[in-house]
């Protein structure tokens, strides 16, 4: 399942309007010290716009349901040398190339 994807923007107010001309209501959003950003819930799917820092930045983050375990997504992590990061119900992990996905793990048995 996906339930939410993150995309970066150069122009925050640029791509509030695009969306808004074809009738999607975008939310201002702001959560603890994160930068002020825009989201819209197409049914079950999350989309949050955020605005792009740098151009190294990946232009995406995907937020799934991994079918795998925490422990086994920091093996295969550390295997293939990916960077990663711990949080309380998933790891992000980022390719070669700067991708970041967000995969909630399953409960360890």
């Amino acid at each position: 399942m996906l339930p939410y994807i993150v995309l970066y923007s150069k122009n925050l107010q640029v791509t509030f309007l695009f969306f808004e001309l074809f009738g999607f209501k975008l939310i201002k959003e702001q959560h603890g010290n994160s930068p002020i950003h825009y989201s819209l819930k197409l049914e079950s799917l999350f989309i949050e716009f955020y605005p792009k820092k740098k151009d190294t930045q990946s232009e995406f983050i995907l937020g799934l349901e991994s079918q795998k375990t925490f422990s086994e997504i920091i093996q295969i992590s550390k295997g293939k040398n990916y960077f990663y990061k711990e949080f309380n119900n998933f790891v992000s992990v980022w390719d070669s190339f700067g991708n970041k996905v967000h995969l909630y793990y399953l409960k360890e048995e």
